[in-house]
């Protein structure tokens, strides 16, 4: 079974509903996965594409940047969060 990973919001309740609110969910298949470098904070970064040519990176000091290159995310339908901006902020394996 798989992991979902994600970050957690802080903020009131009207401020998670409009995270939740400004995010999409795409069920898609990893094709590769190159690392970017850290952050200040010394945490990794990831540009990944998926077989249909998407391309998107994972958020700064995230932990999906951490799970992100697990075996089980690979070659298999995962869903992915993104923000309104592309950024990958959860990954899980597709129901």
């Amino acid at each position: 079974m798989g992991h979902t990973y994600y970050i957690p919001t802080k903020g009131t309740a009207h401020q998670e509903a409009h995270i939740m609110a400004t995010t999409t969910t795409q069920t898609l298949t990893i094709d590769s996965i190159k690392r970017r470098g850290t952050s200040a904070m010394g945490n990794p970064s990831f540009t990944v594409t998926f077989t249909n040519g998407l391309v998107a990176r994972t958020r700064d000091n995230a932990g999906i940047a951490y799970a992100i290159e697990n075996s089980e995310y690979r070659g298999a339908p995962v869903q992915v969060t993104f923000t309104t901006a592309g950024t990958i902020i959860n990954v899980q394996v597709a129901p």
